[in-house]
């Protein structure tokens, strides 16, 4: 058990939770009492997509979720986090067990109606292989701001 202290919890505006070895059911219960974040550090728990397609902040900024094992079907998913967290600008998802996913129609669809961009975006030290990063990339480069990179 373990407890995450703000000085307002419905104020709580950057939460860090790094260490922690928090799972899903942890997170889920935390958050209910959060209400606006804008900067939200996951890295190095035991998180899943089932958070990842739970979290819907309009204000956040930054999300690192690296090094927690979010699994090869988060990348489809993307589009739908950024329609929940529009004013998105960093997501980092280093080390995070992404592997190959096949782009579907469907996928490519959501990618091309997004219209909310980020600033960075890190999927370094994943599992994409050659014909992921040939089918990926485009897509991942699609929800940056054209003047920024990629690191991958």
């Amino acid at each position: 058990m373990f407890y995450v202290c703000c000085e307002s919890q419905k104020l709580c505006m950057t939460l860090n939770m790094i260490l922690l070895h928090a799972d899903d059911h942890d997170i889920v219960n935390i958050f209910r009492h959060i209400k606006d974040l804008q900067h939200l550090d996951l890295s190095s728990n035991r998180i899943t997509l089932t958070t990842l397609l739970q979290l819907a902040y309009p204000n956040l900024q930054s999300l690192a979720l690296s090094f927690n094992p979010l699994g090869c079907h988060v990348l489809p998913f993307l589009p739908m986090l950024l329609s929940k967290c529009p004013r998105l600008e960093s997501l980092d998802m280093e080390s995070c067990n992404v592997t190959y996913t096949p782009v579907t129609d469907t996928i490519h669809e959501q990618y091309q109606r997004n219209e909310n961009r980020l600033d960075h975006i890190n999927f370094a030290f994943n599992e994409l292989g050659d014909k992921g990063l040939l089918e990926w990339k485009p897509l991942l480069e699609s929800v940056l701001h054209i003047s920024n990179n990629l690191k991958v």
